[in-house]
């Protein structure tokens, strides 16, 4: 376990990076991807399914036009300058969109057409949005989360409704929402089959989707959740479930908000950090170990401006850039590194990156699959492969 971030190779040039479960993802301003972590899927796309030998750098097999991409429990998806969309890793439930259930180590391409703006994976299942405002998802559909109608697995991108305004889309467990264009919001899961508009209103500005709840911000501040709850992960005052999203009345100057495993933190306009739901690991960074149905505060600081909530563990960037992470073992924001200037940082269950303003990217946690990518007799960062 390194506590302490350790630096990953010598690039200063990263602009882009995604946490998954156990392997990670970063984009650099050249274009291209690299992978590092396990590799059982194949999820790395670097042509191989192993994860016990230390690669190397293979440049002249690799493309360097990746603009998006985003990293899952056992897949990777990707979108290049051109708009094409290609992924790879696991596919048990046809989650990487090429018709077949078929493990693939290197890109895929998905359908054959060069539109697509936005990719959105986390779970088993992919959705993404073609520039024409189309909406596809496709993989695991057990509970619906697909929104075609059904709960059959689908291989391949189905159409998701006949709107062509989508332009936001997250994916959970078990449950997808969108906002389209004029704000308004749909969920679908087990409870509705097809796109279900939330409430009335047209003034939706965010939706963060996670393993079993969701929170979502709207334009004038205001913050509602849904979902599971019996953890306090919704921040209404109860532990009942709810199958609808429910106002969280604590403040109505709500500017960012991030769903973990079991607990949710935010951040106010005021730069007040609160967070609430489940703090066995210390993942609420309050100093206790209880907890939370309600938000609260988190330090006495007012001058947050980014969070990031993962499975056990919570991390967030104050003003000058200055890096804190809590739980897993860490009841109260620390400080983990005496550097600053750090901009974008992403946490998942075992590990956690972050990128400085330099562009240096930083990694921490556990390393016994490679997830950090510091070469330390596993995986180092990898290009992936050409399709």
């Amino acid at each position: 376990d390194e506590n302490t971030p350790s630096a990953v190779g010598t690039a200063i040039d990263w602009q882009n990076l995604s946490v998954g479960q156990n392997h990670t993802c970063g984009i650099r301003t050249d274009g291209s991807l690299y992978c590092w972590g396990y590799n059982r899927s194949g999820q790395l796309g670097n042509g191989t399914i192993r994860v016990d030998e230390k690669k190397t750098l293979v440049p002249s097999t690799a493309r360097s036009d990746w603009k998006e991409m985003t990293v899952a429990h056992l897949h990777t998806c990707g979108i290049t300058l051109d708009g094409a969309l290609y992924c790879w890793g696991g596919n048990d439930h046809g989650q990487l969109g090429d018709g077949t259930t078929t493990i693939r180590d290197n890109p895929v391409r998905v359908g054959n057409t060069s539109d697509w703006n936005m990719i959105a994976a986390r779970y088993h299942h992919t959705c993404g949005i073609k520039g024409t405002g189309d909406l596809y998802c496709w993989g695991l559909n057990a509970d619906g989360q697909l929104g075609d109608g059904t709960t059959i697995d689908k291989y391949s991108p189905t159409r998701i409704g006949m709107d062509n305004d989508w332009q936001l889309v997250s994916t959970g467990s078990t449950s997808t929402c969108g906002i389209r264009a004029g704000g308004k919001m749909y969920c679908w899961n087990k409870f509705s089959l097809t796109p279900k508009v939330i409430g009335i209103d047209s003034d939706w500005l965010s939706i963060d989707v996670g393993y079993s709840h969701a929170c979502a911000v709207k334009t004038d501040g205001s913050l509602y959740c849904m979902g599971a709850n019996h953890l306090g992960q919704l921040g209404d005052g109860t532990i009942q479930d709810k199958t609808e999203f429910v106002h969280i009345i604590s403040g109505s100057d709500w500017q960012t908000i991030s769903v973990g495993g079991e607990h949710t933190c935010g951040i106010r306009a005021g730069g007040e950090l609160y967070c609430w739901g489940s703090n066995l690991s210390y993942q609420l960074g309050n100093g206790m170990i209880q907890n939370e149905i309600t938000p609260i505060r988190i330090s006495g600081a007012n001058d947050w401006q980014v969070v990031a909530a993962g499975s056990f563990m919570t991390c967030g960037v104050r003003a000058e850039g200055k890096l804190y992470c809590w739980g897993d073992g860490y009841p109260t924001p620390t400080r983990r590194n005496a550097e600053s200037a750090w901009s974008v940082v992403d946490v998942e269950e075992t590990h956690r990156c972050a990128i400085k303003t330099s562009g240096s990217l930083y990694c921490a946690g556990y390393n016994n699959v490679g997830q950090l990518g510091i070469g330390n007799d596993t995986l180092a960062p990898e290009k992936v492969l050409n399709p």
